[in-house]
């Protein structure tokens, strides 16, 4: 157990939370080194795994010449993630909500996205900050980022399970927080309303086996209590910003009784249009029960969350939106 520091610098109280974004060209996730401050990035540390890069803003100097912002992308990044958000919605730039399907709201007025808690860290796997720092993420990186993050939690759980040489069985957010992703991160282009633009693609991820998942896990590793005690102290963190009359009125870890799940995970169902043999295979692969009805609590919320994951995603958007300050 590592010893309690009085003085460490981890006992600042953040007002802020420090942000990263996806940039379509060249591809990778930036981080400006104000935010990097804000974060308590280590000192000499501001770099690793990455570049210098500018990002221009509409702003311009003395010269004319738009004013960039100095800070960190990240072509191959090294991922703790935390925290992952229910689906939200938006527009002119700025979160409204959480996505509900049943407000009877027109998906095709709005944009959507999620945030993401993170941590980056070394080859080594060792943190390179202090304070999680949160990705919003929208539009076409959102859909492939959200969708290989979900591919590789699976991944980690069957590699782990052959590890051991025990059956595959679903594993809760912690336990995930304790893996490291890699995405890979490619510019394509997309197109939409005639107009032809770059986007911020996350194509695939480096992939843990039986043989190396050690190289990607640090949950056996001393740096764990403290991702662990992070992990639990973010509670609602997404929840930032929003209108609290359309937060949801249960937790979003799907802490539901069994029948709000059963009617959940039957709209799901609908929505992909599987017959009842395609379910009840689906659940032989992934729990090895033939029922939902046999599933227990934590195997049924990580049932509805694979649902929600392969639902198809109506939105096309290019780039990434940004939070504006209120």
């Amino acid at each position: 157990m590592t010893a309690f520091d009085f003085d460490s610098a981890e006992h600042k109280a953040y007002e802020k939370t420090p942000a990263a974004k996806s940039i379509p060209s060249p591809a990778g996730i930036w981080i400006a080194y104000e935010n990097q401050q804000l974060a308590g990035w280590y000192e000499n540390k501001e770099l690793v795994g990455g570049k210098e890069y500018k990002v221009l803003t509409n702003k311009l100097d003395e010269n004319d010449e738009k004013i960039g912002i100095p800070g960190a992308l990240y072509r191959q990044p090294r991922i703790l993630v935390i925290g992952r958000s229910p689906l939200l919605y938006g527009n002119d730039r700025k979160v409204i909500g959480v996505w509900r399907s049943s407000d009877g709201l027109d998906k095709n007025a709005y944009k959507f996205g999620r945030r993401y808690m993170v941590i980056f860290v070394d080859a080594q796997n060792q943190p390179l900050h202090i304070a999680p720092v949160q990705i919003t993420a929208w539009g076409v990186f959102q859909v492939s980022f959200d969708q290989q993050l979900m591919a590789f939690r699976e991944t980690c759980e069957q590699a782990y399970a052959s590890f051991q040489g025990k059956h595959h069985q679903p594993k809760n957010l912690l336990w995930h927080s304790m893996w490291v992703f890699c995405p890979t991160l490619k510019t394509e282009k997309r197109e939409k309303g005639g107009q032809t633009s770059n986007a911020c693609v996350c194509t695939g991820y480096e992939k843990p086996t039986a043989l190396n998942w050690e190289s990607y896990c640090i949950g056996k590793k001393p740096i764990a209590q403290e991702i662990a005690l992070v992990h639990n102290s973010i509670c609602d963190w997404w929840k930032k910003g929003l209108p609290k009359n359309n937060l949801p009125e249960v937790a979003t870890s799907h802490a539901l009784d069994r029948n709000q799940l059963m009617m959940e995970s039957q709209r799901l169902i609908e929505a992909l249009g599987w017959k009842d043999e395609k379910g009840k295979q689906f659940l032989i692969d992934n729990y090895g029960k033939k029922g939902r009805q046999s599933l227990t609590n934590e195997e049924f919320a990580n049932f509805v969350n694979k649902l929600q994951s392969m639902q198809a995603n109506y939105d096309d958007e290019v780039g990434y939106w940004e939070d504006v300050p209120s």
